[in-house]
């Protein structure tokens, strides 16, 4: 990454050339891209389920009905019912029309002076009032048409208009919605209500509510980022570039799509603001850092390769962190999450690539001109050079500098309490998770100002539901549906259905056999039931029209067919309604019958189960991954479980206030969690790793992280801030699935500010971190390996990590490394040079050799094992590298790494036995020398 970098501000030109050409090819491609607003992306792709559903359609017909809703408290007036007859006409003409049903086709059976007459229930409008009371009072009698097509009160009635879509036509629905609304013109005025609800009429209002968003949230999340950013960071630049390099990501996306054959609905439409919100953080993290090498390093070149040194290597890792939380959600079954995912994945995965090449060409091009209003001309001033000692905080406090002193005060506290009191807050929210309800309910997606809600509720009133399923029984057994008992078995299954309230009605062939049974027996109701015989149902069969059959049983009378209409509009209500009526039919049918809840709608709810079960999948896949990736990283396996602790906070935090405030768990929601997860983790991989470098360069872990949270604060408060910001845009969304969405998402990138700020830096303080770069790039000299008694027996990799826990040095010739009677708690390695031990004598004053240690020697281990006075004096005897490992990184490396802590001990014994081996044998020649 730090080698591209620097070769785009090298090439300049020929990046802005490159870059310019992909982005006029995607914008010539994505010209293709198509609006797709259907809910087809919403079902499961349980391949049973489907191919259930596709055999009960082949069966019984089509299941798509468009519901035309008229109403008036003068609705049988003669004049109205002609307009009703014309536009039932009409609409049968209409291509993709397969049949209609209204009171001019509906089926009438009734008993004529003893004489059974079937028939419409009216063949021509009325001539006069009379003759409309007439037909009136003969729908409110009839139980195919009363509560069914008509109202009970007789005000309303529907015109049902069964569809078998073109699939070769993409505009079909909308076509046909257009149609349908043209029809209504002459009934508007005319009645006091005349309106169309179904697939045709949901696609078109998607589609037009799609392109108004993203009309609306576009500008909306560009001027939030424009306005954050220009607040946060009072550079013109850093507003300028996230949109430079955002919007070249748009396109290359677009295109994406297009070849990826993934189309704009009604998830997809909101990846370009994000892109635009979330593609913003790494912008600023670079241009923060370029801001703070024009300070320590001077202009130009100096200042890019400080921020390339700084950021490299982490913005590499944070955007696969990034894109990681967005392909997660690509293992969902729901193909409209899966969508979704690809989209918003790939989309943030070009987006650091361009990123990394245009940030460094725009540096180059204009000098950095606008990147920082506030930086020097001249040279880097000589305190603010990075190896300087850290500043104190200043007099006059910002806003970061508050947010900075509290979170470094609760850090070098070790504030254990404030960490187990966030854990436990988060903890005790997420129990209200519990009642987070499955919503995949294709009205929630709808406001209840929204006018699909509002027609909806208004025929709701008055008439059953417009939402459908289908219940397919089978038997196995041709012409058993002829036989009275199996009859009767489907009569009491619709009479469940009727008590029920969760269900408003449901049709079938027992229907039409009731209603002809009591006719025949003079209308009385108590013979509103099945036949007693088999002939009987024979001789009803023949007054049943063969399309209304052809709904109800199979041609072999083997299956059956109930349609039932209901209003909910909650995934769990309508789980809660079918575990109820499954229950009452495998009592009622007993062994030999297998049966089926099928329709659009029921895959649409078993879609509601693969959202919960791909939910949890992506969340643990991705966790799995960032933990594998944070331990790897920083070599080390706590690194990886402190890494998930922050992150693992706001979404604790989340699921609780789903459950609080009654959020349900939908194709919007679903999202947040492993997107959270995957963006909350860069801040606090940008925590780590600059705590990391100032470990290594300070020593000192509380100045450490003063430094870090001093570095940091800025450009992590205002990445946090802004993608809360951007997030919040989503609330000016017509869609409810994604105003929650984004809602959600803003609080969790508010909280997992908190837990960056509150618990990174207390959980850091305990841990020495190394990070895989620092293991790779540190050159140890294989001399050092076979001289060295401490490093016997270890591997190259332990070695490394052993160094890299301590301190490396660099002395001169002469310089003095501890005196005599200091107070000491460290001992040192030697990578290359001598080091000479001395004493002083007391009364002379003159330098008593004890040793001369070279390459591979250990010297001052007694100290770092019981830090105390040193016993000796001891001196750089040439230009010297040499590593200090103090007692606190020796007990850092036993929590660590135990078994090479272990392993450095046995070590460290072997050396400190030779040695008093060594001065035993000493001691005993002094003490022959005195005797003699």
């Amino acid at each position: 990454m730090q080698r591209f970098m620097r070769f785009a501000y090298a090439h300049p030109w020929a990046v802005v050339l490159t870059l310019a050409v992909v982005t006029a090819a995607s914008l010539f491609i994505a010209k293709d891209l198509r609006l797709d607003p259907s809910v087809d992306g919403m079902m499961t792709d349980d391949p049973r389920a489907r191919a259930m559903y596709e055999r009960t359609v082949e069966t019984f017909g089509t299941d798509q009905v468009t519901v035309v809703c008229l109403r008036d408290p003068d609705l049988f007036d003669p004049e109205r019912l002609a307009l009703i007859e014309e536009l039932a006409y009409q609409l049968e003409s209409l291509p993709g029309v397969v049949r209609v049903e209204s009171l001019f086709s509906v089926a009438d059976f009734r008993n004529d002076a003893g004489t059974l007459r079937s028939g419409p229930l009216m063949r021509q409008p009325p001539a006069d009032r009379e003759e409309a009371l007439a037909a009136r009072a003969r729908a409110l009698e009839n139980t195919l048409v009363a509560g069914n097509l008509l109202s009970r009160d007789g005000t309303t009635t529907s015109v049902n208009v069964f569809v078998e879509p073109d699939p070769d036509d993409p505009q079909f629905y909308d076509t046909l919605a257009a149609a349908i609304e043209k029809l209504l013109e002459p009934c508007q005025g005319r009645f006091e209500e005349a309106f169309q609800l179904g697939n045709p009429y949901f696609r078109t209002v998607i589609s037009q509510t799609m392109i108004h968003d993203q009309m609306r949230l576009v500008p909306l999340s560009v001027a939030v980022l424009i306005l954050t950013l220009v607040l946060m960071t009072r550079s013109p630049a850093s507003a300028i570039l996230p949109l430079l390099t955002a919007g070249t990501s748009i396109c290359w996306m677009a295109a994406f799509m297009v070849l990826a054959d993934i189309p704009l609905n009604i998830l997809t439409i909101i990846v370009p603001s994000l892109v635009i919100v979330i593609g913003s953080t790494e912008d600023i993290h670079l241009i923060s850092e370029y801001r703070e090498g024009l300070h320590k390093r001077g202009p130009g070149k100096l200042a890019f390769d400080y921020m390339v040194s700084k950021m490299g290597v982490v913005i590499l890792i944070t955007s696969l962190t990034t894109f990681l939380g967005f392909a997660s959600i690509t293992v969902n079954k729901i193909e409209i999450l899966r969508q979704f995912g690809m989209a918003a994945a790939f989309g943030l995965l070009v987006n650091p690539v361009i990123t990394v090449a245009l940030i460094p060409a725009y540096l180059r091009l204009t000098g950095g001109r606008g990147a920082s209003p506030q930086a020097p001309a001249g040279p880097a001033r000589p305190d603010d050079d990075e190896d300087a000692e850290p500043q104190p905080w200043k007099k006059s406090l910002s806003l970061f500098d508050v947010l900075g002193r509290a979170a470094s005060a609760a850090a070098n506290r070790h504030d254990r309490k404030l960490v187990a009191g966030l854990l436990l807050f988060a903890v005790g929210i997420s129990l209200f998770a519990v009642n987070v309800r499955l919503n995949n309910d294709i009205l929630g997606v709808f406001k209840k100002s929204s006018p699909i809600r509002q027609r909806t509720e208004a025929m709701g009133a008055h008439l059953p539901g417009v939402q459908t399923f289908s219940i397919a029984v089978a038997s196995g057994v041709e012409g058993m549906f002829k036989k009275p008992d199996a009859l009767r078995a489907m009569a009491a299954i619709q009479d469940y259905i009727a008590a029920s309230p969760d269900f408003d009605t449901s049709f079938s062939l027992a229907d039409s056999l009731r209603l002809i049974n009591r006719e025949m027996h003079g209308g009385d109701p108590a013979y509103y039931t099945i036949p007693d015989t088999e002939a009987q149902v024979a001789q009803y069969l023949l007054f049943i029209h063969d399309s209304d059959l052809r709904r109800s049983v199979s041609p072999d009378f083997s299956q059956f067919h109930i349609l039932v209409r209901h209003s909910l509009q909650s995934s769990y209500d309508q789980k809660q309604a079918l575990a109820g009526l499954r229950t009452f039919m495998d009592q009622t049918l007993g062994p030999h019958y297998t049966s089926d809840f099928t329709g659009e709608s029921m895959l649409i709810l078993g879609g509601a189960d693969s959202i919960a079960e791909g939910q949890a999948l992506s969340i643990a896949l991705l966790l799995g991954i960032i933990f594998l990736i944070m331990s790897v990283l920083f070599v080390n396996m706590k690194a990886g479980l402190l890494s998930l602790l922050p992150n693992i906070f706001p979404v604790l935090i989340m699921f609780g206030t789903m459950g609080i405030l009654g959020i349900p768990l939908n194709i919007g929601t679903a999202m947040v969690a492993a997107i959270a997860i995957g963006i909350a983790v860069d801040d606090t991989i940008h925590f780590m790793t600059r705590y990391n470098k100032e470990m290594l360069r300070l020593k000192d872990q509380h100045r450490a992280m003063e430094v870090c949270i001093h570095a940091e604060i800025r450009p992590v408060t205002a990445t946090s801030l802004a993608l809360a910001l951007g997030f919040s845009v989503l609330l000016a969304s017509e869609f409810v699935t994604i105003i929650q969405f984004g809602a959600l998402s803003a609080l969790v990138m508010i909280a997992a500010l908190a837990g960056d700020l509150l618990l990174t830096g207390p959980l850091l303080t305990n841990t020495k971190l190394l990070t895989l770069w620092d293991m790779l790039s540190l050159h140890v000299d294989p001399q050092l390996i076979r001289q060295s008694e401490f490093f016997r027996d270890l591997r190259l990799w332990h070695i490394k990590k052993l160094i890299l826990m301590g301190r490396i040095q660099e002395r001169r010739a002469g310089e003095t490394i501890f005196n005599e009677w200091d107070q000491g708690d460290s001992m040192y390695i030697i990578l290359d040079g001598e080091v000479r031990a001395f004493s002083i004598q007391e009364d002379t004053g003159r330098e008593v050799p004890y040793a001369l240690f070279g390459v591979g020697d250990v010297f001052g281990q007694t100290a770092m094992l019981d830090p105390g006075p040193r016993s000796y004096s001891a001196r750089a005897f040439s230009d010297l590298h040499l590593v200090e490992i103090s007692h606190a990184d020796f007990l850092r490396l036993h929590r660590l790494y135990p078994r090479l802590a272990s392993m450095a001990h046995r070590n460290l014994a072997r050396i400190l036995g030779h040695r008093l081996a060594i001065a035993n044998v000493m001691y005993y020649q002094k003490s022959l020398q005195h005797q003699g």
